[in-house]
């Protein structure tokens, strides 16, 4: 009976199962529902704790950087990754870097770059990559001026845009950093920059402008310092009113590593995640800045609904599964890199036409230099790539030259020379020196400005402290001190030297009243040194050294790296050069000495370098060099003693194979400066406003960058933006032009180009707009259209280069908008911003 009755209550039931409507699924787990819809009813569903719980990134490790999952929602993370040239996570393809995407002026090339970088990171599972980066070459030491994409602002802004399409076509949220003027890696944690806002919008803003009008990017990084006082991850101008407000940004923004310094500042000025783990974001700091009411619900939701969003946009939430493997590092995916790097060389020099090499006149080649066996991928850290494979230039000469030429290789000289140690006390004399005295006059000060009489003067034999939290002497205090050590340094061996100062906080070196060195900013531990000093022996050099500790540790220490006597240098490499028809010495830079946090100490080749291209030029009169590097280099020392100079940047994985086929004229070049080379580091607009001081740098030179400075000045380049040289030559007619357009509308011009050399070969028609009477201070000319285009020898080609609603605007601070003023403009179209081939004006109502 008892049996029976739970069997009839067992069948009941399953009755009124069977006739119960099968409960609606979640409209945000629904892929067909509005973007918006799922996006509310996820949001609503979601828990405070939850909510609370993907503002931060989790606690990093080598492989995560991710938001955490809502298991209990079936809500999964979202996983990031660096970087700007390639996935930071394995053996995957590793582009050319920033700059020499952007030497290709080929948007339509660099937008399949980010498909294919977004390809890899779906067969990573990765949904966020950190790039493009979005920073302008202010300065030409800017450490991290590799992974952008140079000194011009529209240039700038049509590579990222096309950059961005091809990333997000593919289903990855594309992240533009670092919001904003992050410039330099000298003092960026903390460094306030202050800039108009003329120049701020004009200028700095105007990349990630377009990135969230024109490509509508999905995530935002700021920057680490601050900006115009505030930091920028706690700027409400910025984050507020300017990318979320004015200009409609409905993405996340992402904190740089460790930008956030507070809860509620930086919760209202529209950080969304902060990186990399949770800390002012943390749960316990956030549920008190919403029980003082510091922030409120509505903040902490629309964060979270701006994460939902990008979980929807990504395909996250739809559990869109990761490509298959194979398509990271495919061979279709090598031969794009390929053909990044063959676009993005650029050929500076070419005397008496020695390039390219003619394989049936050449019997040996001499390849010389640190750079030449070993391929340079880029700077350090963040922008690291590992690729499956790495051709160096060395490699590529050799597979190009089919085994008929013979390759003499010698390294030369190390990329860094020996270890740097502290200049002996012996090479020091004091002022007023007792004889046989040596080391250098220390005066201590009890404030950080060097103000006032010092608490302290002794003679310090060497300068090699490292005080730590301790006193440099009973006298002067732990922390909020300075020093001045002034004397003479005599060496006794004439040639190169390199100078290194290692300081916490900043620091400066001064060689016969002419400074060598600036480090003075706040900062950790860290080093600047200076190369190509030219030191005569038994010569005394006045010196002054000064330090100041602002708060933390301490420590000072000046080092050296002198001329070995009596060492005949570069034996291998002479006698390789004497030896060969032709020499390729391939010289640069590398992760050691510029990325994250490393600008280079100046804008020479580090160590032996400069001296090495001079020895085999004097060995080999057809001296070609091939530079590897991301910043801008001085040539003084060497250039008018080659022929021949090749710039490749960082080209990627495929270097080696780009740089020969260019030598041997398998490639015709094409590439484009996006910087300009200047004969001196005095001439670069950011002189004597770099790094700062007092943690403060000052944009001074306003609007005026790159080759707009270089314009107004009337300063002559070495080389200009915008040039190239080809194996081809290109004529430039016909230009057709609006007779009246009106302001702020869009319009275009015309051109004829025709190839009037022997080779078939590609070149950059670049289109500039001159203000002839402007009412206010205007550059010369401005980068305005640009258009790539191959011809074969003889062809012509009539090219459209669109002009947009900005083409003749500028940006007005106190109407706080742009503005087209009336008047005539001229329109110049080149090779170059110093060689334009036609002339046209246009009236602007």
């Amino acid at each position: 009976m008892r049996g029976s009755a739970v069997f009839g209550l067992m069948l009941l039931c399953s009755s009124v199962y069977a006739q119960a409507p099968a409960a609606k699924p979640a409209v945000y787990t629904n892929p067909k529902a509005a973007i918006e819809d799922r996006v509310a009813d996820l949001l609503g569903r979601m828990t405070l704790p939850e909510k609370l719980s993907i503002l931060a990134l989790e606690a990093p490790d080598s492989q995560r950087l991710n938001t955490p999952a809502i298991p209990r929602l079936g809500v999964p993370s979202l996983r990031t990754a660096d970087a700007p040239q390639g996935v930071h996570d394995g053996q995957v393809t590793v582009f050319p870097t920033g700059i020499t995407m952007a030497s290709t002026f080929d948007p339509a090339l660099i937008m399949k770059v980010g498909e294919t970088i977004g390809q890899e990171a779906r067969a990573r599972d990765r949904q966020v990559i950190y790039g493009p980066d979005l920073n302008m070459h202010r300065t030409p030491q800017g450490g991290r001026g590799f992974e952008s994409f140079g000194e011009d602002p529209f240039l700038t802004a049509t590579m990222g845009v096309a950059y961005v399409k091809g990333m997000q076509s593919q289903g990855v949220a594309a992240c533009a950093k670092h919001f904003v003027c992050n410039d330099q890696e000298t003092g960026r944690h903390d460094i306030n920059t202050v800039v108009d806002d003329h120049a701020l919008h004009e200028i700095y803003l105007y990349p990630f402008e377009a990135a969230v009008k024109e490509a509508h990017i999905w995530t935002i990084m700021d920057s680490l310092g601050r900006v115009n006082g505030p930091w920028a991850a706690s700027s409400i101008p910025l984050q507020i009113d300017t990318l979320k407000g004015a200009w409609g940004f409905d993405g996340v923004i992402i904190s740089d590593w460790g930008s956030v310094h507070d809860t509620v500042e930086a919760a209202n000025a529209g950080t969304d995640i902060e990186m990399p783990q949770p800390q002012f974001f943390s749960a316990d700091n956030l549920n008190a800045a919403l029980k003082s009411g510091k922030v409120t619900q509505a903040v902490i939701d629309e964060k979270v609904r701006r994460i939902i969003r990008l979980m929807v946009r990504t395909g996250r939430l739809d559990g869109t599964k990761p490509l298959d493997a194979s398509v990271v590092n495919s061979v279709p995916h090598q031969k794009l890199a390929l053909q990044v790097a063959r676009e993005g060389i650029v050929l500076l020099r070419n005397q008496a036409k020695i390039l390219p090499l003619d394989r049936a006149r050449i019997n040996s080649i001499a390849v010389i230099g640190p750079n030449a066996a070993v391929n340079q991928l880029g700077g350090r850290w963040s922008a690291d790539v590992t690729p499956a494979y790495s051709v160096s230039i060395l490699d590529g000469i050799k597979s190009k030259a089919g085994g008929k030429i013979k390759i003499n290789y010698a390294e030369g000289t190390p990329l860094t020379t020996a270890a740097i140690s502290p200049i002996p006390t012996e090479f020091l004399t004091p002022p007023d020196a007792k004889p046989g005295e040596h080391g250098l006059r220390a005066e201590y000060f009890t404030n950080p400005g060097l103000q006032g009489a010092p608490a302290l003067t002794r003679v310090d034999p060497q300068i090699n402290f490292d005080w730590n939290s301790n006193q440099p002497a009973p006298t002067v205090p732990r922390e909020n001190f300075s020093t001045r050590w002034t004397g003479t340094l005599t060496p006794t061996v004439t040639g190169h030297y390199t100078m290194q100062l290692d300081s916490d906080d900043g620091s400066r070196l001064f060689i016969d009243d002419k400074q060598i060195i600036d480090y003075w900013s706040g900062h950790g531990t860290g080093n600047v040194q200076a190369t190509g000093i030219d030191l005569v022996a038994g010569k005394a050099y006045k010196i002054r050294v000064e330090q100041f500790q602002g708060g933390g540790g301490a420590g000072c220490y000046l080092g050296w790296i002198a001329p070995t006597p009596g060492k005949e240098e570069f034996t291998e490499a002479i006698a390789a050069a004497k030896a060969s028809d032709v020499a390729v010495v391939v010289v640069g830079l590398s992760n050691n000495i510029e990325g994250e946090e490393l600008d280079p100490p100046d804008l020479y080749l580090p160590g032996k370098q400069d001296a090495l291209i001079q020895a085999v030029a004097a060995a080999n009169k057809n001296t070609i060099v091939v530079l590897a590097n991301g910043t801008p280099i001085l040539m003084e020392k060497w250039l008018s003693h080659v022929p021949a100079v090749v710039e490749q940047w960082y080209a990627g994985q495929e270097a080696g194979n780009a740089v020969a086929e260019v030598l041997f004229g398998d490639t015709n070049p094409s590439g484009r400066l996006t910087d300009t080379l200047a004969a001196r580091r005095q001439d670069y607009p950011d002189f004597g406003n770099y790094p700062g001081s007092n943690g403060v740098v000052k944009y001074e030179e306003g609007i005026y960058i790159g080759y707009r400075h270089f314009d107004k000045k009337n300063i002559a380049p070495v080389y200009p933006f915008g040039y190239g040289l080809s194996y081809t030559t290109f004529a430039y007619s016909a230009l057709k032009l609006p007779a009246a357009v009106k302001g702020g509308q869009p319009t275009q011009a015309q051109v004829t180009v025709r190839n009037t050399g022997a080779r078939a070969g590609a070149t950059v028609a670049q289109l500039y707009v001159h203000a002839v009477s402007p009412k206010t201070d205007r550059p010369v000319r401005e980068l305005k259209s640009f258009q790539r285009v191959s011809l074969e020898p003889g062809a012509k080609a009539t090219l459209t280069l669109p002009l947009d609603t900005r083409a003749f605007s500028r940006y007005d601070p106190t109407l706080k908008k742009w503005v087209a003023d009336p008047g005539i403009y001229e329109i110049q179209v080149g090779e170059s911003s110093r060689d334009i081939r036609v002339k046209g004006v246009v009236k602007v109502k």
